[in-house]
This record gives C-alpha cells, sequence and structure tokens, in this order.
C-alpha cells in the first residue's frame, strides 16, 4: 500500500512533530500540555490513518472509533493495534478541554502528573516507530 493521499502524508508529518515535542513538555513538568498535545497528535495520526484506507474521517476529536469498523482495511503493523489506538483516542479526548482550559474545579497543571503524561509519551512514540518504519516501507 502506497500513501497516495497528500493530507495522510501531510497528518502523519504533523503528528511526528507533535510526538517529539511531548518530551520537552515533558522536561518542563507541562503535564497537561503533554496530555493536550498528546490528544492532538494522535488525532492526526489516526486521521492520516484512515484517509490512508480511504476512509474520510468525520470532524471528531475522536477518530479511534472510525478504525473500529474498517479494522481489516488497517494496514501492519497499526492492525494489531486497532483496538489500543481507538483506546487511547477516547481517552485523551476526554481529557481534551480539561487539559487545555480546565475548569472552576479543575487546574490543569495540578491535575495531571509525571507518570500519566509519560504514558501517553510511552504510547506515542510507539506509534511514531511503526509509522517511521510504515513510511519508510511506503
Amino acid at each position: 500500500m502506497e500513501i497516495s493521499d497528500a493530507l495522510a502524508k501531510a497528518y502523519f508529518e504533523k503528528f511526528l512533530v507533535r510526538a517529539e515535542i511531548l518530551e520537552e513538555f515533558q522536561k518542563r513538568k507541562a503535564y497537561s500540555d503533554v496530555i493536550r498535545e498528546g490528544q492532538e497528535a494522535l488525532e492526526l495520526f489516526t486521521k492520516g490513518l484512515l484517509r490512508c484506507i480511504g476512509v474520510e474521517p468525520t470532524h471528531s476529536h475522536d477518530p479511534g472509533k472510525e478504525l473500529l469498523p474498517v479494522r481489516k482495511n488497517v494496514p501492519p503493523p497499526f492492525f494489531k493495534r486497532v483496538d489500543e489506538i481507538a483506546e487511547w483516542s477516547r481517552k485523551l479526548r476526554k481529557d481534551r478541554e480539561l487539559s487545555f482550559c480546565g475548569a472552576r474545579d479543575f487546574v490543569p497543571t495540578q491535575e495531571y502528573s509525571s507518570d500519566e503524561a509519560l504514558s501517553v509519551i510511552r504510547f506515542l512514540n510507539s506509534i511514531s516507530k511503526d509509522l517511521k518504519k510504515f513510511i519508510k516501507d511506503h
């Protein structure tokens, strides 16, 4: 499978940049920014993956759920990770607004931990590694 969709390629490029930046946020203890930017990165990756298989993603911030019905078309190495991608997409979508703006009773800079941020970074780094190989091979 060749990545022929220009927008999918752009999404993948944007994902890779965001995934790399997360470690800088972690170093600065900006854990809520890791969560927010991690969500955006995963959204871009997932929408790129959907476009690669000919699916026009919706404007949802949780495109992971859109992978589930078309999982048979998802190329390796992502085929085996569809459930994991969908679960992370759902989880990070829930934190999208709170990690950015907070709420009266939720101060983002106080609510997220280093461990939560590292978990997001590890997951996205593993996706990034798989994506780089995928791009190289296609």
